[in-house]
């Protein structure tokens, strides 16, 4: 116990991004239930539920994009925007899922970027009606890309905090990729610098790495 206690405690003091104030840990809704069924009119009934049981986090999950990480039109008409400039009124901070360690074979990015994916993938709920393929991360050109996108996202969107999982799609295959000299590699992907790199570009989004739960570290949050 008093080693799990100290290590916590370096972690914490050394390692970890710092939490963002005294409130955090967050009260957070997040739509990961409703699944591919949530839209604009959906999101905006359960916003206001939330505000009235004082959630400081909204978070729209999977199910909201296409695969080119935009906003379906038949649900999300006017994309997700109103619903972040809506919660940020109510003082909430609008939450995204974005899985950027995968592509779907329907995207821009993989029908001009072939060689950047590898192997199966996994995508939204009924979106498996076309191949989907793991990012290669690893990759110094697809990291870049991935980068540029995120930041795209987050800005279109006018998101404060985003989450993602399935980041172990994102290795390298040594099939296909060389694995050296890129100095950013890390256990051959490239997902911690992809983090890190986000993080640096945008610093007042918070970032939820939720593969087995919230992970407080770095590269997280």
């Amino acid at each position: 116990d008093e080693v799990c206690f100290r290590t916590h405690r370096f972690v914490e003091a050394c390692l970890a991004w710092p939490v963002p104030d005294n409130n955090f840990p967050y009260l957070i809704f997040n739509s990961w239930g409703y699944g591919r069924a949530v839209t604009d009119a959906l999101a905006r009934q359960a916003l206001e539920i939330s505000a009235q049981l004082g959630v400081e986090v909204f978070v729209t999950d999977f199910g909201w994009e296409g695969p080119d990480w935009e906003p379906w039109p038949e649900t999300f008409p006017e994309g997700l925007r109103p619903i972040s400039n809506l919660a940020r009124a109510k003082g909430i901070k609008f939450g995204l899922h974005y899985s950027f360690g995968n592509v779907s074979s329907q995207s821009r990015m993989y029908q001009d970027h072939p060689d950047w994916a590898y192997g199966e993938g996994l995508w939204a709920y009924g979106l498996n009606q076309y191949p989907v393929y793991r990012v290669s991360l690893g990759l110094p050109e697809a990291r870049k890309w991935v980068i540029e996108k995120s930041i795209e996202v987050l800005d279109r969107n006018g998101v404060d905090w985003f989450l993602t999982d399935t980041w172990l799609w994102g290795r390298a295959d040594p099939e296909k990729h060389v694995l050296t000299a890129d100095p950013d590699w890390s256990a051959a992907t490239g997902f911690e610098a992809t983090m890190d790199a986000i993080h640096a570009r945008r610093p007042g989004v918070l970032i939820e790495h939720c593969d087995g739960g919230l992970e407080i570290g770095r590269a997280h949050v």
